[in-house]
């Protein structure tokens, strides 16, 4: 999705490669990749490895599992944490659809 908001047009890939499948996209919807151009000032593509630091984050502070595209937010805001130093800002958390594994692998391994 990133390719196509840059573009401003639908850029269709063969695959993807991260651990947020809840929002890899490979086939863009034109109408979404529109909508993205009129609301969307800037977009930050974060590695798995920090998504991963994210979820970590939550779950040892909340006690809240959250999936790695639920994270994505607060892993963009650890991506940029020098940059919102003393600033107030809100990040939604959602979705926690992860496998046993996932979770043994991700918020359980030290």
């Amino acid at each position: 999705m990133f390719d196509s908001w840059r573009a401003g047009t639908p850029r269709s890939t063969e695959r993807t490669e991260t651990i947020a499948d809840g929002i890899a996209v490979r086939v863009p919807v034109e109408l979404a990749v529109r909508d993205l151009a009129s609301s969307v000032d800037r977009m930050l593509v974060v590695p798995d490895a920090l998504l991963v630091e994210a979820m970590r984050l939550v779950f040892e502070t909340l006690g809240v599992v959250v999936e790695p595209a639920g994270a994505a937010g607060l892993a963009g805001c650890l991506l940029e944490r020098e940059r919102r130093r003393r600033q107030l800002v809100a990040v939604p958390l959602c979705g926690g659809n992860l496998t046993p594994g996932q979770v043994q692998r991700w918020l359980c391994a030290s």
